[in-house]
Parts: structure tokens; C-alpha cells; sequence
């Protein structure tokens, strides 16, 4: 019986993307947008993904919006 390890091949992976990314020789972001109350397990999710996107260099930028947010501001945002 054969073990994978994923471990192993989630730093194969995000060696390869880093790779194709730099190839591609431009700048590369991800907006990110919580809509929720903020909680410990919330956090520690966004710094985990904010850590992988760096990893392979793609930037994270993760914005709190408030409960009672309009789309007009919503909007304002994601073109900022």
C-alpha cells in the first residue's frame, strides 16, 4: 500500500504555480471580502491563505466589510 503525502505535494504545487506565475511577468492580486463577523477560526483561515498567496507571489488583499455595507459602497471597494 502506497502512502501519499500531501504535505509533499502541496509544495510541489505551489512551487509549480510560483514558477508559471513568474513566468507570466506581471503583477497578480487577489481582492478578498468578509461580509461576517470576524471570529479566531475566520482569522486563522485569512492568514493561511494570505501566507499561500505570498508563498507563490500573488498578493492578498482582504477587506472586513461592515453588516450594514450598501452595494454602492460594495462596489466602491472592489474598484478601489
Amino acid at each position: 500500500m502506497k502512502i501519499f503525502n500531501g504535505k509533499a505535494r502541496a509544495s510541489q504545487i505551489k512551487e509549480e504555480l510560483k514558477k508559471e506565475i513568474k513566468c507570466l511577468n506581471i503583477k497578480t492580486s487577489i481582492n478578498s471580502f468578509k461580509h461576517r463577523e470576524t471570529t479566531r477560526l475566520s482569522e486563522i483561515y485569512i492568514r493561511s491563505k494570505k501566507k499561500a498567496t505570498e508563498e507563490v507571489g500573488v498578493a492578498l488583499l482582504h477587506i472586513n466589510l461592515q453588516k450594514n455595507i450598501s452595494t454602492e459602497a460594495v462596489s466602491e471597494q472592489i474598484k478601489n
